[in-house]
């Protein structure tokens, strides 16, 4: 999925900086860089802690139903409303690369067809259809663990994080990976740009995590679907999925409209058998699967598994290490969305930041630089959302959670210094 020449591969990690619904379409594989970047945060390990899950370690299903409470009580999942506040609109028209162009006309599609179904269970969602036909949708973006906790502090001290479906299935794959409750082989997200779920092999059977809406494990699957012949049981998955377009694992991933197939096909293969065995039904939207192509991209993964024993640390340290070998984009992508300062290049995060919204919105109202001066200026706090460690935060997150270091702000005012001389 990634075309190894230096041109693409600077946008692919342009985009990794801060993966949205539109740039995760385009690249399915950022879903696993995010659970690595997240495996780096050190909040994330405080989180696993607290979830409780490590103590059932030996007892899956109460691991996992562990993961899902804390979830539950501790984060706010916010509604497309929320998000274009929060980050704005992908508006179709303005984008100008041709990939994300081609992926952002595909994601909305897709949602509408989606939200059309769904609208009467979840009526907030019809008003986002006319958007959708004009090319605009609010902007989810999916962040680390440190942004989710960020906009939780705006709600108040009760609140963790603001999230998404499928911050929600990251965050409990990233959860159950830190408290040793499963293995990185054994995560497979399965879903759309619409909506995602994740499913958990475990020793004591697959356990399905529908966001954090809902949980089964294969017990409580098999009496929802009692009295289903194969055909209902298979019905009655993808009515929960409303939509599915994509299965993701560790090692691999498939799209399915094109049949397109990148990694391991073995283990994309064993990853469809097992949801398959978990539903009890013949997926027929899974297959074909197709020889795989691309293994490039999943090289250097290895490193996650061995560094998950030793916490954000030796995370850190592994995936920095194999990363700065060359070879292994999804390292090197989970990297920018981490901000490692060891590792990402000044001028690719300009770049990413030259593409946020509000900062685009704000610059409009500045006619000198006198005013991007008293813009940056008005930013109340001097110190990085990040907290010390040169880690930079974009100049949205710098409007949205009012702070900033230095660093920071001194981009804040080139990118709206930017777009004042673009005008």
């Amino acid at each position: 999925m990634i075309n190894p020449t230096p041109e693409k591969h600077r946008a692919f990690l342009r985009r990794a900086v801060s993966p949205n619904l539109f740039t995760c379409t385009l690249h399915p594989e950022f879903i696993p860089g995010l659970v690595i970047a997240n495996l780096m945060t050190p909040c994330l390990w405080e989180w696993a802690e607290h979830s409780g899950a490590a103590g059932e370690k030996e007892n899956p299903p109460k691991a996992f139903a562990a993961i899902q409470r804390f979830l539950n009580k501790k984060f706010h999942h916010a509604t497309g409303q929320d998000f274009a506040a929060i980050w704005g609109l992908q508006e179709a028209r303005h984008t100008l690369d041709e990939e994300e162009r081609k992926a952002s006309a595909y994601a909305m599609g897709l949602i509408e067809r989606s939200l059309s179904a769904a609208g009467q269970q979840h009526p907030w969602t019809l008003p986002l259809i006319p958007l959708l036909r004009d090319g605009l949708f609010p902007l989810y973006v999916y962040g680390t663990a440190d942004v989710l906790r960020a906009h939780g502090k705006r709600l108040g001290q009760h609140t963790l994080g603001v999230t998404s479906c499928l911050d929600e299935c990251v965050l409990a794959a990233s959860l159950a990976l830190a408290a040793g409750v499963c293995r990185w082989e054994d995560v497979i997200f399965v879903g759309s740009p619409f909506h995602y779920t994740v499913f958990f092999l475990t020793a004591q059977g697959t356990i399905w995590f529908n966001a954090k809406r809902e949980i089964f494990t294969q017990g409580m699957w098999e009496e929802q679907c009692a009295g289903q012949d194969e055909e209902g049981r298979a019905r009655l998955l993808l009515d929960k999925l409303i939509i599915a377009d994509r299965l993701i694992c560790g090692n691999g991933l498939k799209v399915f409209p094109g049949s397109q197939l990148t990694g391991n096909r073995d283990v994309v293969a064993r990853a469809v058998g097992e949801v398959e065995r978990f539903a009890q039904a013949r997926l027929e939207w899974l297959h074909p699967v197709p020889e795989g192509g691309g293994d490039h991209v999943f090289t250097g993964l290895d490193v996650v598994s061995a560094g998950c024993a030793g916490g954000f640390g030796r995370v850190q340290g592994a995936v920095l290490e194999r990363a700065a070998q060359g070879g292994a984009p999804i390292l090197e992508a989970a990297l920018y969305m981490f901000r490692h300062p060891q590792f990402c290049q000044a001028e690719v995060l300009h770049e990413a930041a030259q593409t946020n919204f509000y900062t685009y919105l704000r610059a409009a109202s500045a006619g000198s630089v006198e005013d991007v001066r008293a813009m940056v200026e008005a930013v109340p706090g001097r110190e990085s959302f990040y907290g010390p460690g040169g880690r930079m935060a974009l100049p949205d997150e710098v409007l949205a959670f009012g702070t900033g270091s230095e660093a920071e702000r001194e981009l804040l005012g080139r990118v709206l210094r930017d777009h004042v001389r673009a005008r």
